[in-house]
């Protein structure tokens, strides 16, 4: 590898880092969510999710369940929880 596809890769690394970069806030039409919110007072504050996926990671015992809020003209984000929990917000590319 030389030194200009490993400067691409790295600049395209951190474009994508930046793209899908987790926030510890996330404003809805009722409020704001924050990390360690439980699903039930996500769902109080700001309604019913667009969809919900749960998804296994990292081994079989963890289950994560994936909140996605906005889209269409707002910008749409994805409410990571494990274990009824809020651990991450991920703005995602419009």
């Amino acid at each position: 590898m030389n030194d200009r596809t490993l400067v691409l890769l790295v600049a395209v690394s951190c474009a994508t880092a930046a793209a899908h970069a987790a926030e510890s806030l996330y404003r809805c039409k009722s409020g704001i969510v924050s990390i360690g919110d439980s699903g039930f007072k996500i769902r109080q504050t700001c309604g019913e999710p667009n969809d919900i996926a749960t998804v296994s990671g990292g081994g079989a015992d963890v289950v994560e369940e994936l909140y996605s809020y906005g889209g269409g003209s707002s910008i749409p984000y994805v409410l990571r929880l494990r274990g009824g929990k809020l651990v991450a917000i991920e703005r995602q590319p419009h």
